[in-house]
């Protein structure tokens, strides 16, 4: 039988939601960079909406539940 603490379990969740933030910034900064690159005006809708992903993530890494 195993005893989680929830400030270890805490720890463990903030991980995973800013390890999320982080994959979906760089994400929106390369669609960005093909945007910019490229002239796709495509990738400048695409690089928003991975930013916004980034946004949420970075936020709920911060929620106290």
């Amino acid at each position: 039988m195993s005893i989680r603490s929830s400030a270890a379990s805490m720890r463990h969740r903030r991980f995973w939601w800013l390890l999320c933030a982080l994959v979906f910034a760089v994400t929106a900064g390369l669609q960005v960079f093909l945007a910019i690159s490229a002239a796709a005006w495509w990738a400048w809708a695409v690089g928003v909406f991975f930013a916004l992903i980034a946004l949420g993530c970075a936020l709920a890494s911060g929620r106290s539940t």
